[in-house]
């Protein structure tokens, strides 16, 4: 069993750097298939980014919206039938994969049909996670 803490460390100017908004770096020490220790800097806007992205993707209700639109685009109505959940909430998921720049909308009337930014999203992500369940264990 691997330790995180030996794979990722926070250097002491790290703190400083995240307090003083003219410095916003964050320094991380990521470990290669090698072994050998590598020093890559990761802005902290890059951070809250991809920070954001796990939270979207973490929800099972904007997964599921991401592949209901895998076969083109859809407004609310269409994909509130396969949720247990209120047209609002549905709508707010919507617009927080847009804003994540995840979908695209159009307005047609009084209707947004939304469709993904890119057909590249979801293989990207099937990819991602193929290749996380591949290095993690299953219990």
């Amino acid at each position: 069993m691997w330790d995180i803490s030996t794979y990722i460390s926070f250097c002491p100017v790290t703190t400083s750097c995240l307090r003083n908004p003219e410095r916003p770096r964050v320094i991380l020490n990521d470990t290669v298939s090698t072994y050998e220790q590598v020093e890559a800097t990761i802005e902290v806007d890059e951070l809250d980014r991809r920070s954001d992205l796990f939270k979207a993707l973490g929800d099972r209700n904007r997964l599921k919206l991401l592949y209901l639109l895998m076969d083109g685009e859809k407004c609310v109505s269409d994909l509130l039938p396969f949720f247990d959940i209120l047209q609002p909430t549905v709508s707010i998921h919507l617009l927080m994969l847009q804003d994540l720049g995840l979908l695209k909308a159009r307005r047609d009337g009084r209707r947004r049909y939304y469709s993904l930014a890119s057909e590249d999203i979801l293989i990207q992500l099937d990819r991602f996670c193929e290749r996380i369940n591949r290095a993690i264990p299953r219990k």
